[in-house]
């Protein structure tokens, strides 16, 4: 593995478990489709910088932007959007050119995980996200039950289409409870 790809991985995994929170193993082999020695080496390495820490609970070990290390800290600040508009090196970004690059990268993030990634409430990012949505830079989708999803314009994603079969079938497994009860 080149060293560019090496770091885009690191910034990647770093990233992903800041939107998620907290991720496992398997979470990030599934996300970024590499093979397992590769993401314990990267994850050995963000660990032994400082920048994640490893928590084990319930018999899973899980990881976390570790926010109480200088290395950690220093990398929140660094990729934490602020409320103003930063200055890039050449263009100005703002919180839109950063969501929509998130969507882009990560293909389908759950709002509340946006929400919690700007440090803002859901509101704001759903405005976000309807502004990109009228330029068809990217779509929601709203599933029957849970937060909505942003996700690349067009983009078949399978997590999506399963996710609203496993609604449907808990949503006609409730109303026949519900009939049930009532006949009773």
């Amino acid at each position: 593995m080149d060293e560019n790809k090496k770091i885009n991985l690191e910034k990647d995994i770093i990233d992903w478990t800041l939107i998620m929170g907290q991720v496992t193993e398997s979470d990030l082999i599934k996300k970024f489709e590499i093979k397992k020695n590769q993401i314990k080496k990267q994850l050995l390495n963000l660990e032994n910088k400082g920048v994640i820490k490893k928590t084990k609970s319930f018999n899973k070990t899980r990881y976390a932007v570790n926010r109480k290390s200088p290395a950690g800290v220093s990398y929140l600040k660094q990729m934490r959007p602020s409320k103003h508009i930063r200055y890039g090196k050449k263009e100005i970004e703002t919180n839109l050119d950063i969501l929509s690059n998130l969507v882009d990268r990560f293909d389908v993030i759950p709002l509340d995980k946006a929400a919690r990634f700007f440090n803002t409430n859901k509101h704001a990012v759903m405005n976000w996200a309807r502004i990109l949505q009228e330029q068809d830079m990217i779509s929601i989708h709203y599933p029957l039950m849970g937060t909505p999803l942003l996700s690349k314009k067009n983009a078949v994603n399978k997590k999506i289409h399963e996710k609203k079969y496993v609604y449907i079938i808990f949503s006609f497994l409730l109303a026949l409870v519900v009939y049930l009860i009532s006949v009773v």
